[in-house]
């Protein structure tokens, strides 16, 4: 007889509703960290099944997003809680009577590979900007988000960011 292992299914992120934020926290004995210069995005379990806080601060022309672990108040982890993206919007350009919202992303930084957190930091700038502009393109340079190629192109492609002449790019709406 022949035993084989089964291949477990690495977990997805996955959005919490706002309706359930307070009493997943109270039932996890979480709190909701302070960050006065910050607005909540959300909260979501990352691929460990851990609950992180996704917040944003929006200080045009700078955009940043953060994915943050939510830990008991009397927990103290020395390793570091944050992941963040940081993208510089360059302001609104035309082309063929179609005026679009131009973006840079400039940094992205997860605090751990495979968690998810990357995508989450994706996801929230991408509703954010999808909520303000009809049409928008994100431009980064290849090299610099990748870490010089050590993070897979897939974590980018699966939102719909192509690679074009060394550049990550995500265009919606834009004519060609």
């Amino acid at each position: 007889m022949k035993l084989f292992k089964a291949l477990t299914k690495m977990n997805e992120v996955m959005w919490i509703p706002k309706a359930k934020w307070r009493s997943i926290c109270e039932q996890e004995g979480l709190t909701m960290p302070n960050h006065p210069q910050e607005q909540i995005v959300g909260l979501a379990y990352n691929n460990r099944r851990q609950i992180v806080e996704i917040t944003r601060n929006l200080r045009l022309p700078s955009l940043s997003y953060y994915v943050t672990i939510l830990e008991p108040p009397n927990s103290r982890s020395l390793v570091s809680k944050r992941s963040y993206l940081t993208v510089l919007y360059e302001g609104t350009n035309q082309a063929r009577n179609t005026e679009y919202g131009k973006f840079s992303l400039i940094e992205i930084n997860v605090r751990e590979e495979g968690l998810g957190e990357r995508g989450l930091l994706l996801e929230a700038l991408i509703q954010d900007i999808e909520k303000k502009f009809k049409s928008y393109v994100i431009l980064g340079d290849y090299a610099t988000i990748t870490l010089q190629g050590r993070v897979s192109d897939q974590c980018f492609t699966k939102y719909g960011f192509q690679l074009t002449d060394s550049y990550l790019t995500l265009s919606n709406g834009i004519p060609t």
